[in-house]
Formats: C-alpha cells, sequence, structure tokens
C-alpha cells in the first residue's frame, strides 16, 4: 500500500483524485501542518534565500515532498508525491515487479540541471527524458543516500543547500525541480530500482496547472 503526499499552496484550487492501484493515505499538506508535523523549515525560514514573497512557496512544496519521509510517521516506502493540480483518468501502477515507475516527461529547464550540479558535481542529466511528470514514487533509501551526498559535500542540511545554491538570475521564476533531482539521482546511483514508462495525457492523466489559467 502506497500513501500519497500532496503539498497545497494557496494557489492551489483543488486537489487531484489519486485513482492509485494500491493506494493507502492520502496525505495533504499545507504550511500550517508542515509546521504541526515538525518539518525542519518553514515559509519564513525559505524566504531568506529570497529577494522577495514570490515563488517561496513553490520552493516550499518541493521540499516538502523531499521531507516528508523523515517527517511523516509511518509513511510508506515508497510514497507517491503528487501535485495537487494533477489528476489521473484511470487507475495507475507505481510500482511493477519490485522496482519504481517513473512517468517520461518532455520538460527542458537548463537552471534545473545547472541548480543539481551546485547540490553535487556527480548531478547530471542523464538522459534527454524528463522527471518533470507532477508525480513521482519516491523511495526512503534512495532520498536517504541522496542527502548524506549533498549534506557531506556541504556540510549543511540538504534543505539550506536546496536554496542557499539557487541561482540568482532563476530563483524567482523556476530555479530547482525535485522532480529532476530524484529521476537523475536514481538513475545514477540505483538504476536497477527503477523503470521508465510513458503516460498519455488527455487519457491517463492530466495537469491543470494555476498560471495556464
Amino acid at each position: 500500500m502506497v500513501d500519497i503526499v500532496t503539498p497545497l499552496g494557496d494557489k492551489d484550487s483543488s486537489v487531484g483524485h489519486p485513482k492509485i492501484l494500491n493506494a493507502n493515505r492520502h496525505l495533504i499538506i499545507t504550511d500550517e501542518v508542515a509546521k504541526d508535523l515538525g518539518f525542519p523549515f518553514t515559509w519564513s525560514d525559505l524566504r531568506v534565500f529570497m529577494n522577495h514573497d514570490h515563488r517561496v512557496g513553490w520552493y516550499l512544496q518541493q521540499l516538502i515532498k523531499l521531507y516528508a519521509w523523515k517527517v511523516i510517521p509511518d509513511l510508506s516506502d515508497p510514497y507517491l508525491v503528487l501535485d495537487a493540480d494533477t489528476r489521473f483518468l484511470r487507475e495507475i501502477e507505481m510500482q511493477q515487479n519490485g522496482k519504481l515507475l517513473f512517468t517520461e516527461a518532455g520538460e527542458w529547464h537548463e537552471p534545473y540541471f545547472e541548480h543539481m550540479q551546485r547540490l553535487h558535481p556527480s548531478l547530471v542529466k542523464v538522459q534527454r527524458a524528463s522527471g518533470v511528470a507532477h508525480h513521482m514514487p519516491f523511495s526512503h533509501k534512495i532520498l536517504s543516500s541522496l542527502f548524506d551526498l549533498v549534506e557531506e559535500f556541504h556540510q549543511e542540511e540538504f534543505w539550506v543547500s536546496f536554496m542557499r545554491l539557487l541561482d540568482p538570475k532563476h530563483k524567482e521564476g523556476s530555479g530547482a525541480s525535485e522532480y529532476e533531482i530524484v529521476f537523475n539521482y536514481t538513475q545514477i546511483a540505483f538504476p536497477d530500482m527503477f523503470e521508465l514508462r510513458r503516460l498519455e495525457p488527455k487519457v491517463d492523466i492530466v495537469s491543470n496547472h494555476w498560471y495556464n489559467e
């Protein structure tokens, strides 16, 4: 059984219906809920790294996804991170034959990859496919290894490096992607733990982003 983690921000008007086979709990995490659960950062902590309020919440929701395994009691391993504006149109598997199923996407945004390499020189883009599919199963083992790698390299908590290393030219826009970090690190360090698959937009999945409305 897989738990589903969905961060919910001020601009999210609804929450996607999971439609996940073998789904267990669906945990909706707002900034206030994150504080109550004891996440090691708050909106105000992240605001310190920004020039103004714009996009603070966007980085907060990324870090909530990445830290859920460390904070939420009895969270399934793996757990599914699911964007609030994303809906599945049929029942979808997130694991098969003991492997995580990563959905192939087509996005390419160079600042994401530059940010990854600042986190650690080994974090490079592995293939043309993107991991920004607005959902992804996250493994505790993979995230723990990723955190150890970055924290040993920078000698500070992962979330601090994540925010500190945002490019000033891009941080008020789209300066980092949790999906690309996990997608590429898994392929580099745990290639036997995942399989890549395609889902068809408007057939299998749909994302209604607030900025397109």
